[in-house]
């Protein structure tokens, strides 16, 4: 038997999968995959000053010797598949490499595997041989208490922390005598090699160091999932079985490590010494909002700047501003910035595309990723995966036309890594999944650590997705990050709970950086200093409002002045019929002027188009919701956007009428003649308000706008069914009475929205209960009773699903095992389901959409799971044909009706061969039927 050195080498780390090319060794041996992966990751820190300082400033161990021990934690990553089950996957090689009969239980996770091994074993033999130098004056356990958290991170490389199960602390059941020697002697001979010989810095004990490792497992957690999917690239570490000590491998390791994370683009792109409103976006006359981002003081630490200002003011440009400036001073890498909506994250996206890269010096390589599930489907996000148009000096073994273009492919494949671009643009929803126990939550979570978030439409999340939020903050401020929130209006409270969260997060980064000197009984009295200089707000009521908070300053409440044409008064008209949107509708087509309708249900869009259609034809009429197959609604977010924004001419809007929900209302730049919406929450009919005559300018000689709202009537004794009997689907939306009749109330009083002068107390009057200019009805209040119970629970909810960063990346973390993406959710409401769309063409079946590319996933459609028949059609030779072009082999998809009553699958008018338009359903046309794609499973 071979011991010492060479008995690791009779181990496999990573074979080739059935059907890749045969170049090269069939196999990787398990140690040099171990290097490979700890070499990416010391490159990165190495080459990263900010995630590395991010480390050392927050962990009591000199920087030298700290960056050896995550390089040692690094190395033993994959330290379970010395496991002879393990190996045992490969039968050939278990019998090649050591002579052993394969054998395999059912149950064998190598993670855990590794856990149970370093727990159980490797620890003992670091702490008897002192192998990371700590001082031995303090016993083992304490120190365990510590170092665990690193372990967890690191054998949890597969996306979540390795869960603790008796059954694997039989050791013996999992490895041969044989493995534990191979994996121990691999410890002991790669620690000298990868961190050096003769040290004398001695590690002194603390509670504090224990508490720091802790909380900082969550980036080294992440750390290492980058480390291992680089580590595993074959362009760059192509296997090896040949025997090369390990000393020599280490440095080959290491040269193409440095390769690997530069052409993957990991690296921080250095940004441009230019800056401004009128460099970076050609604007000579910046609003004050956005000589606010120009000329503000940025200081060293996290800041958060929460931006009130009204609708088409030019807050994404002054964010953007203020971000590039943040990253100037060295306080961020990158930026994310996080929308309500897919609709409104394309449509930044493309902005996005023209002015990026003078954020970045000249000759860097910066990315820009779309982050959002359905983000392949859109074609500017296709081509710009290789746009760039700099070449590489040379590409690994010639495979790569350029370094930038497989940059930007490799950050865009995955929505997990999106997050680690130069510049991510996506929904809320893949930013908060960073903060709950969801796979590779870590890997989210470093990317935002290096980033500038900038979340866009606060007003517009609802109790739920608000509480997630205030979670990322105390996530990311903890970690060094700064934060730009914007909105239209913030009611107050909520302002204030942000701040709050944000300052917890602060407290523990501050608390983090000033104990290199402080004992444990010193850091007590240290905490409540910091955590007693956290300040309410003044509760200012100025419109434009930006909320600054940084370190133990006093936050500030800055009072900005709107340009002059922002200022704006909308006239307020509220009808009560639905006749009336009719009359008003044909008043506006009669003049040829465009006209938008909102309504807060899909089926009452689609009812309203119905009606319309009727009155009008097709032609002039567009539906817009967010429940149309991917094809059909990337057409006609198109449609609108070109029609009705900035670049939409007259001859397109003349006459034109929009049927539309709430996705029109958020963060999309349309302009529109006239617009009747139903009645919906203060900040919310503000923000429907901004797409009507929002460029004023184009269009000169139009009447003076006015919102038209569909209301009940206010009466003096409302029931509880106040709202509910004019709209008994939007009630199901917007759930709480008190809000919707001070709503209607304030919108009668005030017969105008003047902006941005009553701007907060419009939000105000709505919003806050102690104020008195309205008198709210008994009734309403009681109806409101249960929702507002309803309201606080999802807000607990949150917090339940969250993580808890004091208690770091550890398998009790969290609600629930560790699962995939629909574990827990980032939004509360209505299960949905995706539907996959196919039709029936002579005797085959084919994709709903008749896109060149990804026909397959053009086609699905989101739908309640409500509007589902629970009846299944068998399954045939042309379904089972079909099943095989589709990208995924149409795994768990099976063929169901939909019922007959259900309009959500409306699609909008098809040509018969006579020229006649018709109305298309996704049914029932003939011998129709839809896939079901079962993303649950």
């Amino acid at each position: 038997m071979e011991t010492g050195s060479d008995q690791y080498y009779s181990y496999w780390g990573k074979t080739r999968r059935e059907g890749e090319p045969q170049k090269g060794a069939g196999y990787h041996l398990l140690v040099y995959h171990c290097l490979d992966v700890a070499a990416v990751g010391l490159k990165m820190l190495e080459y990263d000053r900010r995630l590395c300082d991010i480390f050392t400033n927050s962990i009591s161990i000199q920087r030298e010797h700290l960056l050896r021990i995550l390089t040692f934690y690094l190395a033993i990553h994959d330290i379970g598949k010395f496991s002879h089950h393990f190996q045992s996957l490969n039968e050939e090689l278990i019998i090649c490499l050591q002579s052993k009969k394969p054998t395999r239980l059912q149950k064998q996770y190598h993670p855990v595997l590794g856990y149970h091994l370093y727990c159980n074993v490797l620890w003992d033999e670091i702490w008897n041989k002192n192998l990371l130098n700590l001082d031995t004056g303090s016993s083992q356990r304490k120190w365990h208490n510590g170092f665990r958290y690193f372990a967890s991170a690191t054998t949890g490389h597969h996306g979540s922390p390795p869960q603790l199960d008796n059954d694997y602390t039989n050791l013996d059941k999992y490895f041969d005598h044989s493995d534990i020697q191979a994996a121990t002697a691999f410890m002991n001979d790669c620690i000298p090699v990868i961190c050096g010989q003769g040290r004398d810095d001695i590690i002194p004990f603390s509670k504090n160091l224990n508490k720091q490792i802790q909380k900082y497992s969550w980036l080294f957690a992440g750390l290492v999932v980058v480390s291992d999917w680089i580590g595993s690239n074959t362009i760059y570490f192509p296997y090896c079985s040949d025997k090369i000590s390990l000393t020599e491998y280490w440095d080959y390791a290491l040269k193409k490590a440095e390769i690997a994370i530069k052409e993957t683009g990991l690296l921080p792109s250095i940004p441009s010494s230019i800056g401004g409103m009128r460099q970076l976006f050609g604007i000579n006359t910046p609003s004050d909002l956005q000589r606010y981002a120009e000329t503000a003081d940025i200081s060293s630490g996290p800041h958060l700047y929460i931006m009130e200002e009204s609708t088409g003011s030019g807050k994404t440009e002054a964010a953007l501003v203020l971000a590039h400036r943040l990253l100037q001073k060295g306080e961020g890498e990158g930026i994310y910035f996080a929308l309500p909506t897919m609709a409104t994250t394309n449509a930044i996206y493309i902005r996005l595309r023209e002015a990026y890269t003078k954020l970045f010096a000249e000759g860097e390589r910066p990315t820009l990723i779309l982050a959002h599930g359905s983000r392949n489907q859109i074609k500017e996000f296709r081509q710009s995966l290789g746009f760039e148009n700099q070449k590489s000096d040379i590409s690994p073994e010639g495979e790569l036309e350029t370094a930038s273009a497989y940059c930007s492919a490799w950050l865009g494949d995955n929505r997990k890594k999106a997050l680690l671009g130069s510049i991510g643009v996506g929904t809320l929803d893949q930013a908060l999944m960073a903060i709950l126990p969801k796979r590779y939550q870590s890997l989210r979570l470093l990317g935002l650590s290096r980033s500038i978030l900038i979340v866009d439409e606060v007003h517009a999340y609802d109790a739920y997705m608000n509480g997630l939020l205030e979670v990322l903050l105390k996530f990311h401020a903890a970690l060094g990050g700064s934060a730009i929130l914007l909105s239209a209006t913030l009611p107050y409270n909520s302002r204030s709970r942000l701040v709050e969260k944000f300052y917890e997060g602060m407290t523990e980064y501050e608390q983090q950086r000033s104990l290199d000197s402080i004992n444990d009984s010193e850091q007590i009295d240290r905490s409540e200093e910091l955590t007693q200089t956290k300040r309410s707000l003044e509760k200012k009521e100025d419109f434009p409002l930006v909320t600054h908070i940084r370190g133990r300053d006093k936050p500030e409440e800055i009072e900005i002045s709107t340009r002059l044409d922002c200022h704006r008064e909308i006239g307020i008209h509220l009808i009560h019929s639905l006749s009336d949107v009719d009359a008003l509708v044909q008043d506006g087509v009669a003049k040829d002027e465009c006209v938008c309708v909102i309504k807060n249900t899909v089926t009452d869009a689609i009812d309203t188009y119905d009606k319309l259609v009727k009155l009008f034809g097709p032609d002039r009429i567009t539906l817009f919701h967010a429940r149309f197959a991917m094809e059909d609604r990337l057409r006609i977010e198109e449609k609108v956007t070109t029609t009705f924004g900035p670049k939409g001419t007259a001859d397109k809007r003349r006459g034109q009428i929009v049927i539309a929900t709430q996705v029109v209302e958020q963060s999309l730049d349309l302009d529109f003649d006239h617009m009747i919406t139903d009645l919906a929450p203060i900040d919310l009919i503000i923000q429907r308000a901004g797409r009507l005559h929002r460029h004023s300018e184009r269009w000169p000689g139009r009447s003076a706008p006015v919102l038209v709202v569909l209301t009940p009537e206010i009466i003096d004794d409302p029931d509880k069914f106040w709202y509910s009997r004019m709209f008994p689907r939007g009630a199901y939306v917007y759930k709480k009475n008190v809000t919707l009749w001070r709503t209607a109330c304030v919108l009668q009083n005030y017969g105008a929205l003047r902006i941005p002068e009553e701007a907060r107390d419009l939000i105000e009057d709505v919003y806050d209960e102690n104020r008195k200019n309205i008198i709210t009805p008994p009734a309403l209040w009681d109806a409101d009773v249960a929702e507002e119970g309803i309201e606080r629970s999802r807000s607990q909810i949150a917090r339940f699903n969250s993580l808890n960063f004091d208690e770091g990346y550890y398998k009790n973390n969290g609600p629930s095992l560790w699962g995939n993406e629909t574990n827990i959710p980032t939004r509360l409401g209505e299960e949905t389901i995706t539907l996959r769309l196919a039709k029936w063409v002579d005797d085959g079946i084919v994709p709903w959409s008749d896109s060149d590319e990804n026909a397959w996933i053009m086609s699905d459609v989101n739908v309640p799971k409500g509007d589902i028949v629970k009846s299944l059609h068998s399954e045939t030779e042309s379904i089972e044909r079909a099943k095989m072009h589709m990208p995924d082999r149409g795994r768990w998809c099976i063929v169901i009706p939909l019922k007959e009553e259900s309009k959500d699958l409306w699609v909008g008018f098809g040509e018969k061969e006579d020229g006649t338009q018709v109305p298309i359903y996704y049914y029932p046309f003939s011998r129709g039927l839809v896939i079901l794609k079962d993303r649950e499973k």
